[in-house]
């Protein structure tokens, strides 16, 4: 797959999308593979969609180690070099995400119309807050669907500044339907709250929440996101979808 990579002789390319097979095990580091793409002239202003697939098979649930050693853990802050991209799609792959970092990607990504990420498998996600929810609303104006492939942590509501609701507040209507995934284990204490906080990130915007089970995971969820769209859709149009990713 590096040796295509090193083929590609455009410097204004739109969309790369890349699908990693079996044969690619033995002969690739996903960190290699960023740091050449990083490198390509041009790239880094052309870029408006990445999406990597890793559908190799190697280990993807029973691998314990899902640190920088894993041949498919990205450090997805090397995408920021791509500061226009508006589409990101990084499946099956070991990526660490946290509040801070969620923060950073937000902000470098202004464009950004959908994060897709769907991890290797459970072990060893760590809850991402609410406050990266507020980062990606506040710097990506154009943001339809976010799906972290982690858990979200619903007990604690962020309180907003003055300059994040105004700029929340003031931006037009959007009429296209923000798309929100959260992981079943995402546990949720005071759904009334977390409506309220959803319809000020997003006013006046339909919300679909999907609620997915992580690879491999038993289905196990009470009935606080049904809670959550019984009140969102009080002020707005929202909906709840079951789904796996």
């Amino acid at each position: 797959m590096i040796s295509l990579v090193e083929a590609v002789q455009s410097t204004t390319l739109d969309t790369l999308s890349l699908t990693i097979v079996h044969g690619d095990d033995r002969e690739m580091v996903l960190g290699e593979l960023i740091a050449l793409i990083s490198l390509k002239r041009g790239w880094e202003s052309s870029l408006k969609t990445i999406i990597i697939i890793n559908r190799s098979g190697l280990n993807l649930v029973v691998d314990e180690y899902s640190g920088p050693g894993h041949p498919y853990f990205l450090s997805v802050e090397d995408l920021l070099v791509f500061s226009r991209l508006q589409h990101i799609t990084l499946d099956r792959l070991v990526i660490l995400l946290n509040d801070t970092l969620c923060e950073k990607l937000a902000a470098g990504w202004p464009s950004l119309v959908e994060f897709c990420f769907n991890p290797t498998s459970a072990r060893g996600l760590v809850p991402v807050g609410l406050s990266s929810l507020v980062a990606f609303a506040r710097h990506c104006p154009q943001l339809s669907r976010l799906q972290l492939g982690v858990p979200w942590d619903m007990t604690a509501i962020p309180v907003l500044d003055d300059a994040t609701l105004t700029i929340l507040s003031s931006r037009p209507t959007r009429s296209t339907c923000m798309l929100i995934s959260v992981g079943h284990l995402s546990v949720i204490t005071n759904p009334k709250a977390v409506a309220r906080f959803l319809a000020t990130m997003f006013p006046r915007r339909e919300i679909k929440i999907v609620l997915v089970a992580t690879p491999n995971c038993f289905w196990y969820f009470g009935d606080g996101w049904f809670k959550v769209v019984f009140w969102l859709s009080k002020t707005q149009p929202g909906s709840l979808e079951l789904g796996t990713i």
